[in-house]
């Protein structure tokens, strides 16, 4: 396994730069302007990535969505299947444009996508991420007013957003007023608040992503009972999953042991992993082909599911 060179010389300027590591920033909301910046170089630079989009955002009791929908379909190819799509960012830091990249890539499925804002850690702990991303999906499901391609829903996120995506596959499973899901597609999921599986240890420092890091965002969110669908002794009838994982992330053990897990349990699963890719890389296709190329096997791999 060899470090993909882009993503080595991307680590490489990030760490010329010198930043402070998000823990040791003063506030919260020092490390989510820094964040904002380190997702820009991480896209790179030319056009926003992904088919063309109309674009709206959308307001309900203070946060935000942003709806994206491709365009130039033919209304004769029928109604698209609908994403709904949660940020990462150890529920502590992350947005709607951090993350602009990772919604305009699942819009090639084809699919209309809403990404959503949801309360942050520390300001706002462990449920409040997990209740806003309900109530989105609630609301997405009902058909978003003149939206109305819910007969094939599916849920996503990257890092912490796809833990919350598999949480809401399970209250899906579990709650009598949740919506049939077609798919959940969990990238790079942080599933494991123990943090004791080898890729913790093997990747834990030197590609962005850091043990020390990782355990900070646990503990400014401060997980409960019921945090993770991994606490369930049963997994069976749960959405269709694809998982995706990078071999350089402390992460990787995370996705992979859940996706055999889901298996074990009869759930159709796809985990699609790249060895050379740290964690982050769905945000990365500005700089990296290989990053390019596994965003588009990733979308891929949930078209074929769908």
């Amino acid at each position: 396994m060899t470090l993909d060179p882009a993503t080595a010389q991307f680590i490489r300027d990030a760490e010329a730069v010198g930043r402070t590591p998000y823990q040791d920033l003063p506030t919260a909301a020092d490390a989510r302007q820094q964040f904002r910046t380190v997702a820009l170089e991480r896209r790179g630079g030319g056009p926003a990535p992904g088919p063309e989009c109309s674009t709206e955002m959308v307001s309900r009791d203070g946060l935000w969505c942003r709806i994206y929908r491709p365009l130039g379909r033919s209304v004769h190819a029928g109604p698209m299947p609908l994403v709904v799509f949660f940020h990462g960012g150890g529920w502590v830091i992350g947005d709607l444009d951090t993350h602009d990249a990772h919604a305009r890539a699942l819009t090639a499925l084809p699919a209309v996508v809403v990404s959503v804002e949801y309360r942050l850690a520390p300001e706002s702990p462990y449920p409040a991420a997990h209740e806003d991303c309900w109530d989105w999906l609630l609301w997405a499901a009902s058909g978003m007013g003149e939206w109305s391609n819910t007969n094939r829903l599916v849920v996503a996120g990257d890092s912490a957003g796809g833990l919350l995506a598999a949480s809401m596959a399970e209250r899906c499973r579990d709650r009598t007023d949740g919506p049939d899901l077609a798919a959940q597609c969990l990238i790079y999921p942080a599933m494991n608040v123990a943090m004791d599986t080898p890729s913790h240890a093997a990747n834990g420092s030197g590609y962005q992503l850091t043990a020390e890091l990782m355990r900070w965002f646990y503990d400014q969110y401060q997980p409960g009972e019921g945090f993770s669908p991994t606490e369930s002794d049963d997994l069976s009838g749960l959405a269709p999953a694809v998982i995706a994982t990078a071999g350089y992330d402390p992460l990787a053990d995370d996705g992979i042991n859940y996706g055999n897990a889901l298996r074990a349990a009869g759930v159709t699963t796809t985990n699609v992993h790249f060895d050379g890719l740290i964690h982050g890389f769905f945000g990365m296709g500005g700089t990296s082909p290989a990053a390019q190329a596994a965003v588009e096997a990733t979308v891929g791999a949930l078209r074929g599911l769908l």
